[in-house]
């Protein structure tokens, strides 16, 4: 394909090649997909016996239960108080409910070294205290 310069600027001599060009660079398919890989499931622990104490009751029947929490948070209409013991710690989240109070929807644990526990058996360890 033979071009012409002229005033820095390039003129093909035969654009209809130029356009058949353009028209094929347009056809091509793009590449396809490749197949998200599947994560294989986590298993979840059954929470033992004691998070039954503390889901779906109110703040104030939780420090009942479990006594004063060494921490006290809120974060938009969220709670979370977090309650210590000799062997481990836990975080216990409220959030509101259809009555509009707060209820505990989600319990995590943790030992005093920072491992995640059982939440029901440092729920059953802060009772018995």
């Amino acid at each position: 394909m033979a071009a012409r310069h002229h005033n820095n600027m390039i003129r093909f001599r035969n654009p209809g090649l130029l356009l058949v060009l353009s028209l094929l660079a347009a056809c091509t398919a793009p590449p396809a997909p490749q197949p998200v890989p599947r994560l294989p499931a986590i298993p979840v622990a059954k929470p033992g016996p004691g998070t039954a104490r503390v889901l779906g009751r109110t703040p104030d029947a939780v420090m009942a239960a479990l006594g004063a929490p060494t921490l006290d948070r809120s974060e938009g209409p969220a709670l979370q108080l977090q309650f210590t013991g000799k062997t481990c710690v836990a975080d216990i989240f409220f959030y509101p409910d259809r009555r509009g109070g707060l209820a505990a929807t989600h319990v995590e644990a943790r030992d005093r070294l920072g491992h995640v526990i059982d939440p029901g058996g440092c729920i059953e360890a802060l009772v018995a205290r």
